[in-house]
């Protein structure tokens, strides 16, 4: 894996310090001292091209390994060398690309690429059963609600106990309603879409305030965001755009740092319009 030329679709820690890379070439492990392993279909996983990972919250020593054919566990132990025993997530297969995953009180919530949201209790997988949610790129835990990033419907915030959704859409002030990155700080939705980022502050009750854009007008080079490439860091949020990385400090994006649009209609001269 270290001679080619990847393509890294989703990197993941786990608490004592092993780093997961999900690439379109299998899962590369960088142990916490130094050392790299890699394994592919050969080793039992569902596919070659990882696309999402996400650590157990009950077993920190269990990672879920998500590709374009099903989900696959790995339960790995390190003590001078890695050892990895893998298998594939029974029920997965039918799932196809799993875009996004995320624990939240002892579930597993999964997001895919065409078919929506679905969730895995330990036992079984189960459909969402929200016909709303389809086209899923990431997913987003904050306690009693989970948001999600939907690539064509913008983004959904789902109660998990009430089992209601709330839309947030181009009508509502997205640049786009292609969102591919998502993340979360105390105050506002950061969302990465194909024409910007957007900064969406929440009120007291988790419902959007406002919303504006962080674009070419703020010196972001890329505006397109790639596809769940965000982290928020202790004083920036960072993108992964096409043009490279991008890193914003919330406390200089608000509203009134950012200069409005200007747009030239005409110019005039003694009355006269010379353009």
């Amino acid at each position: 894996l270290r001679n080619r030329d990847l393509q890294i679709n989703a990197i993941e820690k786990a608490p004592d310090g092993t780093v997961f890379i999900g690439t379109d070439f299998g899962l590369l492990v960088r142990t916490m001292d130094g050392w790299e392993y890699s394994f592919d279909e050969f080793d039992d996983l569902p596919s070659d091209f990882i696309t999402s990972i996400c650590v157990s919250e009950e077993d920190p020593s269990r990672v879920y390994i998500g590709t374009d054919k099903g989900i696959g566990i790995i339960d790995y132990t390190y003590d001078r060398t890695l050892d990895i025993d893998c298998k594939t997530l029974k029920g997965s297969e039918e799932l196809g690309t799993v875009s996004s995953m995320v624990f939240s009180n002892h579930t597993l919530f999964i997001g895919c690429r065409h078919g929506g949201l679905w969730e895995y209790d330990g036992k079984e997988i189960r459909s969402s059963n929200l016909e709303a949610l389809y086209m899923i790129v990431s997913l987003e835990d904050d306690g009693a609600f989970l948001w999600i990033a939907t690539d064509g419907s913008g983004i959904f915030r789902l109660d998990k106990q009430k089992r209601s959704i709330l839309q947030i859409s181009s009508a509502d002030g997205l640049v786009s309603d292609h969102v591919l990155a998502l993340t979360k700080d105390k105050t506002s939705l950061w969302a990465g879409t194909v024409h910007g980022i957007n900064r969406i502050f929440l009120n007291d009750i988790n419902e959007p305030e406002s919303i504006f854009l962080i674009g070419r007008h703020n010196g972001l080079s890329g505006t397109e965001i790639h596809e769940n490439a965000v982290f928020a860091g202790d004083d920036r949020i960072w993108f992964g755009t096409v043009n490279g990385l991008v890193g914003i400090q919330p406390a200089l994006a608000t509203p009134s740092s950012i200069p409005p649009d200007v747009w030239i209609r005409s110019i005039r001269a003694d009355g006269d319009k010379v353009g």
